[in-house]
């Protein structure tokens, strides 16, 4: 019985799954990100294991998202990024962040004409 999957532990390990292959990784490299072993990745991520907060907050950290996340499986996977990023723009003053909405604006107008340049042969 010690590898019986727990379906709390299952639910877990599937978004820690998920979101490691949607960065391209294997467990390797998150247990190596995360400083755990290859084989307590491969556990947890089958839901047969759980893990301690210190565990969960090495995974969560590796992949950029929140320990909320990958406990919750709710809304989206806020990165640590995304936060300090939220705080910075929440100090600018409104001509500072008008100033900023039209620099992002003006990015993606390039980035728009960059693409259509040159990827619009490739459709």
């Amino acid at each position: 019985m010690r590898d019986r999957v727990n379906s709390r532990y299952l639910e877990i390990g599937e978004r820690i799954r998920k979101t490691r292959k949607e960065k391209g990784w294997t467990q390797k490299y998150l247990a190596e990100k995360a400083e755990v072993t290859v084989q307590s990745v491969l556990y947890i991520e089958k839901g047969k294991r759980g893990m301690t907060s210190s565990t969960m907050h090495s995974i969560a950290g590796a992949l950029d998202v929140t320990s909320d996340y990958l406990l919750s499986g709710t809304g989206q996977p806020y990165t640590v990024r995304d936060s300090q990023a939220a705080i910075k723009l929440a100090a600018f003053t409104e001509d500072e962040l008008n100033e900023f909405i039209l620099t992002v604006n003006k990015l993606s107008e390039m980035l728009t004409l960059y693409k259509e340049t040159f990827f619009s042969h490739q459709e």
